[in-house]
């Protein structure tokens, strides 16, 4: 019995063996695709870009096999970026200036980019989104503001305000728009396309901007009949170690505007290119305010000496008192006059 078990395992290894020799000639081929599909999901508070375009909440992006990919990140003036993910995974630290890059596209992916107010609060899930009216309502989401039973609810009234560091920098800004070399009279910027961020230069070319944040942003620059001069992508920084406003051209094209940590208001001008409609932008200065034309000569040390200054005011506030005081001295110089006149009269009969 044990004879025959042997000589059978000896059969079945000659077998195996023999399928071994022939997997050796076999070819083994894998089917690798040449494009991936890349999901572009985001939430009430700002927009996308990809290759200048705007990408819709929930489209798919096709990309060649280890390609290059980016998207460009434009936050609304009450939001800022609170966290992107890829595939589940956070990746929000590699957005820099407002700008994903991603290198040699592998596998497919699913990008969630999640907008936060600057308020500290999260935004409300809402089907009228005017950036996406197609997003729809998450009747389980906390922040749903149709669910008033919803403990965990950010925007209850009834919860004690905490205190947040507010992630957003505001700047009011202005400057001027030129035409080439000249100043570009009723120039429109429409910055990021919301309506948010607008102005219309005067008829030197100037402008002025009351609100902008730090972050990615787009300038469509159009004349008095609303046709388009000119686009550029630009981007705010804030830098702590900056005592100056900067403008520096990145790789892609992008101008990077460094601006000082505790700047409350920046001068930029926009300098439209006639031939190829592309913006330049540099920094500006503040405009020149005219001195106050002055007399000059005894009237300007009349008037700017403080002694005389500080007499005429209490003048104005005690007239009676000053009266008297004239009155005497009027009638102390009459005394003086007629004293000098008697001695003058006494001096030829003293001869």
């Amino acid at each position: 019995m044990k004879k025959a078990c042997s000589v059978i395992l000896c059969l079945l290894l000659c077998i195996s063996l023999q399928f071994g020799v022939f997997a050796e000639g076999a070819d083994l081929k894998t089917v690798v695709p040449s494009t991936h599909e890349i999901t572009v999901s985001y939430n009430y508070g700002g927009y996308v870009l990809h290759d200048g375009s705007r990408v819709a909440n929930g489209e798919t992006v096709t990309v060649e096999r280890f390609a290059d990919f980016g998207l460009d990140i434009i936050c609304r003036l009450d939001s800022h970026l609170e966290s992107v993910t890829i595939n589940g995974e956070d990746v929000t630290d590699l957005v820099v200036n407002g700008q994903l890059n991603l290198t040699k596209i592998h596998t497919d992916m699913e990008i969630v980019i999640t907008f936060g107010l600057c308020s500290g609060e999260d935004h409300p899930t809402t089907p009228t989104d005017p950036i996406d009216p197609t997003a729809p309502t998450d009747p389980t989401d906390p922040t749903d503001p149709t669910d008033p039973t919803d403990p965990t609810d950010p925007t209850d009234p009834t919860k004690p305000d905490e205190p947040h560091e507010d992630p957003c920098t505001h700047l009011s800004m202005s400057g001027n728009v030129y035409l080439d070399d000249d100043p570009f009279p009723g120039a429109h910027l429409d910055i990021d396309g919301l309506g948010e961020i607008v102005a219309d230069a005067d008829e030197e070319g100037r402008y002025a901007i009351d609100e902008i944040k730090d972050g990615f942003h787009v300038v469509t620059v159009t004349d008095e009949n609303g046709e388009v001069a000119g686009t550029s992508e630009f981007a705010i920084t804030v830098d702590e170690n900056a005592t100056e406003v900067t403008v520096t051209v990145l790789e892609d094209g992008t101008q990077l505007v460094t601006v000082p940590e505790n700047a409350e208001h920046i001068y930029l001008n926009f300098t439209v290119n006639s031939e190829d409609g592309t913006v330049i932008i540099g920094p500006g200065e503040a405009p020149v305010v005219p001195e106050e034309p002055t007399t000059g000569g005894i009237g300007s040390l009349v008037t700017d000496n403080p002694i005389i200054s500080k007499t005429g005011a209490l003048i104005r506030e005690y007239p009676l008192a000053a009266g008297t005081v004239f009155m005497l001295a009027f009638f102390f110089l009459l005394f003086l006059i007629a004293r000098k006149k008697d001695e003058d009269d006494e001096e030829p009969t003293r001869a």
